[in-house]
């Protein structure tokens, strides 16, 4: 059986009117935390959270897959992404030991810190 998407009601001006508003406050609001932590820690918001991603984990890595799912990041973007991390020595690369296939991020003494600062 198929479902058959609900009709919604287009928003009223009023409506449409706070939508755009927080668009603009969210947008306003993550660009500048994006600024500050890059004037202060040279850090990107996007690095920020992968490193506060690894943080969480149990010995602060996770399979580079995992890491772009909860990043929301592609695989290309990520791989970029913590190609620099790595050249900084914020985050390595360790294979994994049961399937040479995978490879974990993982936050170094380094990245901690800086995530620590930031």
């Amino acid at each position: 059986m198929t479902m058959r998407p609900t009709a919604v009601a287009p928003l009223d001006p009023d409506e449409m009117g706070a939508w755009y508003a927080f668009i603009r406050v969210a947008t306003k609001a993550l660009d500048q935390l994006d600024h500050d932590l890059q004037a202060h820690h040279g850090l990107s918001l996007a690095d920020y959270e992968i490193l506060s991603q690894l943080s969480a984990q149990p010995e602060r890595r996770l399979q580079m897959t995992a890491l772009a799912e909860v990043s929301m990041l592609s695989q290309s973007r990520l791989t970029y992404r913590v190609d620099r991390l790595e050249r900084d020595g914020l985050v390595s690369r360790v294979p994994c030991e049961s399937d040479g296939r995978r490879i974990w991020a993982q936050l170094t003494d380094e990245g901690f810190r800086r995530l620590e600062v930031a």
